[in-house]
């Protein structure tokens, strides 16, 4: 598969740049303030070099010249599309094929320079370990791509990986390291670095992490995969679970559990594991994040949050589920959205300002006449000119704290950590969920896992405090959550509040409106979802400014 997919050669083929000196010329040109142009340039200028006739250390120092360039345009592709809710938009789709492509005719160029490494041209002869790593690295890229858009990895791109680490390790250049600038960590990396570090990184589990912790995990690999060595052998007394890769296979890492492989790696993860407990226990301690080097966003108590999960998928054996899942075959119904959600869980009453008054319908007047009250149909059919649409999903699972689900066909995008509806077809009205994990499986269809929140949801109308009553917000949805799991300790209080994303701010006073107004005072953010924030409260003392 490495050297299968090269272009023919073609002699009207010719860059803008004839060597390196003249690609460092070229490269001064080009207008930075503007990435779309920079990439078609750039893309046009690497396929004229794929197809042309330059020696093989020339085309190496010029890939050398373009490295950083190329790394520049595929991360400005990445912002348009990375962590964003899926399906991808057709621009954020357009935006990762054309890193994707990027990236696959920069690592067949190195490859280009591996090819004529093996049959022995003298001229790049002492460069095995770096072509090999400058080629692993472009593979790597496209499965780190994977994660930001959360789609599963083609096995083409593990083969790849695969094939270029044994290679590596059959010239015997694996751990040798090699100047790269693109490393955040010391400058440096090596074949079984990059290696290491894309296995890692799918272990953490990609789905279920957001795209800025995605980064930061990657950013720490950067440094910590230096600790890694892969061996052929089982260690004859493993101290953590084992996890091996096959380099005959189409997956990556996995911890191992019966599977037969054909061309198994063990990796020793013994020294990363030993500096991730000391890192958790410094921070446990009360020790300050900053002091560990895991740069700025690195905040307490996230940053122990992070480290304690990371340790836990790749140091210790998975634990047993909870509850037991049954897999399913029927259907379950989600909306979105804070109108719908209040909609549904209301029992199909439109929300409304407190206090606000509307035309009453004959078929209303008329129920009132007879029942004294308005009918469930009679509500259906007065809430018909706003109606709030819901979702078939497959139910592929479940299990008493959730659901793995799978949509085929379009609908409304999902992101990671959303707050939606669901209710299955045995239940009879919605709960609160909250989105797990997702994988775009493929075009036009989507798989979730969500986790429903226990507990009885109230819908309520709520809105920031202003003593300005001229310039009051006016109120919106926010739903109340009464569950034992979330008692406060000091107070009793099983109460949360679930108000609309970025509401949060410790102290802050809002109000809410239950048939009555009432002034409560927010106190602790328990979990900042995309779409919401779920808060403890109290309530709030009268304010004399």
């Amino acid at each position: 598969m490495i050297f299968t997919d090269f272009p023919a050669v073609d002699p009207a083929a010719k860059p803008s740049f004839k060597d390196a000196v003249g690609c460092k010329v070229w490269l001064e040109s080009q207008p930075l303030t503007n990435a779309q142009a920079l990439h078609l340039e750039i893309t046009h200028q690497l396929d004229l070099l794929s197809r042309s006739r330059v020696p093989p250390r020339e085309r190496l120092k010029i890939l050398e010249q373009l490295r950083e360039m190329v790394a520049f345009v595929a991360s400005e592709l990445t912002r348009k599309y990375r962590g964003k809710a899926v399906p991808l938009s057709p621009l954020e789709q357009d935006a990762r094929d054309k890193e994707l492509a990027l990236w696959q005719l920069f690592g067949l160029i190195y490859r280009q320079c591996m090819k004529a490494m093996i049959e022995r041209d003298a001229s790049v002869a002492d460069l095995s370990a770096m072509i090999t790593q400058r080629s692993l690295h472009c593979t790597a890229m496209q499965i780190i791509s994977c994660g930001h858009a959360y789609s599963p990895v083609p096995a083409e791109f593990w083969t790849m990986l695969h094939e270029l680490y044994a290679m590596s390790e059959g010239m015997g250049i694996a751990q040798k390291r090699i100047k790269d600038a693109l490393n955040l960590g010391d400058g440096s990396s090596s074949c079984t670095a990059i290696f290491a570090k894309v296995l890692l990184l799918e272990l953490a589990d990609p789905q279920k992490l957001s795209s800025r912790q995605l980064l930061q995990i990657d950013r720490w690999l950067d440094k910590w995969a230096a600790k890694i060595t892969f061996s052929k052998e089982r260690p004859p007394t493993p101290t953590l679970p084992m996890i091996a890769v096959d380099l005959a296979g189409e997956t990556g890492a996995a911890l191992l559990s019966g599977q037969v492989y054909r061309d198994q790696r063990f990796l020793d993860l013994e020294k990363l594991a030993i500096s991730m407990r000391r890192r958790i226990k410094f921070l446990r301690g009360g020790g300050n994040a900053t002091e560990l080097d895991l740069g700025e966003d690195c905040v307490q108590p996230t940053c122990e949050a992070m480290l304690s999960v990371l340790y836990q998928r790749w140091c210790e054996a998975p634990p047993p589920r909870a509850s037991a899942r049954s897999s399913s075959g029927e259907t379950a119904q989600l909306c979105f959205g804070f109108p719908a959600l209040y909609y549904f869980l209301s029992n199909h009453t439109i929300f409304k300002q407190p206090g606000e008054t509307r035309d009453v319908s004959p078929q209303a007047a008329a129920d009132m006449q007879m029942y004294g009250y308005v009918t469930e149909r009679t509500k259906k059919m007065m809430s018909a000119q706003q109606v709030f649409e819901q979702e078939s999903w497959t139910v592929l699972d479940r299990s008493t704290g959730g659901f793995r689900l799978i949509r085929k066909g379009g609908g409304e995008r999902i992101s990671q950590n959303q707050l939606l509806a669901v209710r299955s077809s045995e239940a009879e009205g919605f709960a609160l969920a909250v989105v797990r994990w997702l994988s775009a499986t493929a075009r036009d269809e989507i798989e979730i896992g969500v986790r429903t929140l226990p507990g009885d949801i109230t819908a309520l109308s709520g809105r920031p405090e202003n003593l300005n009553t001229l310039l009051s917000n006016p109120f919106v949805p926010v739903f109340g959550l009464t569950s034992p799991e979330m008692e406060n300790r000091e107070t009793g209080n099983k109460e949360t509040l679930i108000l609309p994303q970025g509401w949060f701010q410790s102290g802050k006073r809002i109000q809410v409106y239950d048939g009555q107004l009432e002034t409560l005072k927010l106190k602790t953010l328990l979990e900042k979802g995309a779409n919401f924030d779920q808060v403890s409260f109290e309530a709030a003392r009268p304010d004399h400014r």
